[in-house]
Order: structure tokens, then C-alpha cells, then sequence
């Protein structure tokens, strides 16, 4: 006798995933009478989730997330995987993942400007409406290390109290959801 409601696991993509383009959703379900999985995805702030395409009866469960398509915004999605069985029963409370879609540009045209013991930087800002601003990255050895504390806001930094010699340099962008492009 079958009295509980099956439980699908989404098992692609990653938790926490960051991602620019259409992407892959896989579900599994290790129950053995599974009628279908309905994927499904929601804004985290949101409450209603929308159904992404039509629900799949047979495995693999696999389907894709087009937010080009979706015509959605940027910013931090949950999806999950709603799994009925053949009798009608339905996961009441499907696990999450949270992704967060993203497109944002390393900043351009980096430039350094030497005086006494500080370094004045200045670079192109992203025009991204969601842009928050940008870390600094100074190379000290062989590791990048961020230099500043907070976001900066600007497209300038200055490095001081610098003793002589070399440095290397280089910035990120940061959105609202604190997302960091590539440098």
C-alpha cells in the first residue's frame, strides 16, 4: 500500500549556481510509481512559482532553464522539482535549490596611476542597472587579495601607504545580490 507522496530530488544544477545562459534541470525520484515531475521556479522574494514547460512522465527527468525566454530578471530564482505519483499524490513540500541568474561584465579599461606611496586607480563602470560597485584585487606574492573593505561605489580607487615596488592590479563588479563578475 502506497500512502505517501513521492519526493523528487533535483539533482542538476548545482545549489547556489550562478549562470548567465539557459541551463540544464535534471530531477530523480527513487519512488517506483512516479506519474510525473513538474519543474518549477520562483524569484527567492516571490511566493508563486511557475511551472518551466509541461510536466515529464517518464525518465530521464530532464528539461532547461531559459531566462531569455522566460523574459525574467536578473537576480536569485529557487527551483524545485514537484514529483506526483500514478495514484495522485503530490509533493507537498518539494526541496529547493537557489541559482542566481547573472550577466555581469568585467570592468574595462584599467588604470594606474602612480604617486609617492599610493597608487590611484580608475577603470570604465559597468552600465548594469543592478550593479552594486566593485572590489579591488592587489596581487601580493602569488595570491589576489581584495585591498578594499567595502563596495566601491566608484569607478576609482586609491591603494596608499604603499612601500616601493611593483604591484598588480585588478577589479571586479559586484550586483545587488553580491554576485562578482570575472576580473
Amino acid at each position: 500500500i502506497d500512502s505517501r507522496a513521492p519526493k523528487a530530488t533535483v539533482t542538476e544544477p548545482a545549489d547556489l549556481l550562478k549562470f548567465e545562459k539557459t541551463i540544464l534541470l535534471q530531477a530523480e525520484c527513487s519512488d517506483l510509481d512516479i506519474g510525473s515531475i513538474q519543474f518549477q521556479f520562483k524569484k527567492t522574494t516571490d511566493t508563486t512559482w511557475t511551472n518551466i514547460g509541461s510536466a515529464l512522465s517518464a525518465q530521464p527527468f530532464i528539461t532547461y532553464f531559459d531566462p531569455a525566454l522566460l523574459a525574467i530578471p536578473y537576480g536569485e530564482y529557487h527551483i524545485r522539482a514537484v514529483a506526483t505519483d500514478k495514484g495522485g499524490k503530490t509533493d507537498a513540500a518539494p526541496a529547493t535549490i537557489k541559482v542566481t541568474y547573472t550577466d555581469l561584465k568585467t570592468p574595462l579599461d584599467l588604470k594606474a596611476r602612480a604617486n609617492g606611496n599610493s597608487v590611484t586607480l580608475s577603470w570604465t563602470a559597468n552600465g548594469e542597472g543592478y550593479l552594486s560597485g566593485h572590489n579591488v584585487y592587489r596581487l601580493s606574492g602569488s595570491a589576489w587579495t581584495k585591498i578594499n573593505t567595502t563596495i566601491v561605489s566608484s569607478a576609482a580607487y586609491q591603494d596608499s601607504s604603499l612601500l616601493d615596488g611593483n604591484y598588480s592590479y585588478k577589479i571586479t563588479a559586484v550586483d545587488k545580490s553580491n554576485n562578482e563578475s570575472a576580473p
